[in-house]
């Protein structure tokens, strides 16, 4: 019993956490929304990496994969030369999500 009541919950943090994001991308809500005991704040998620070209595929620079049996992208190589300066729109699109803190103020008496 307590595993589906804990389930629903989590589920319920979910949905508001999304319409929260909703609120936020849409200007509703800003980054920062501070309350009486506790404040909503918007932070992004490190980047990740979205790749346009398959590893198995010629344009994917050598640099960028390991050659096993199959091919898999390099992130973290990939996101380090975006960083620097590297041009890495051709292969992949880099984003950068955000996720939601809550924060409890403590009462001060």
């Amino acid at each position: 019993m307590h595993t589906t009541v804990i389930n629903r919950k989590q589920k319920q943090l979910e949905s508001l956490k999304a319409y929260l994001l909703f609120l936020n991308k849409t200007g509703v809500l800003q980054n920062r929304n501070p309350g009486l005991e506790r404040e909503i704040t918007f932070q992004n998620n490190p980047p990740k990496v979205v790749l346009k070209v398959e590893p198995e595929d010629p344009k994917f620079p050598e640099e960028f994969r390991e050659v096993r049996v199959e091919y898999r992208p390099l992130n973290k190589q990939i996101l380090e030369a975006h960083k620097q300066g590297y041009d890495v729109s051709v292969i992949a699109d880099i984003e950068v999500g955000k996720h939601v803190r809550f924060k409890h103020f403590s009462k001060k008496k």
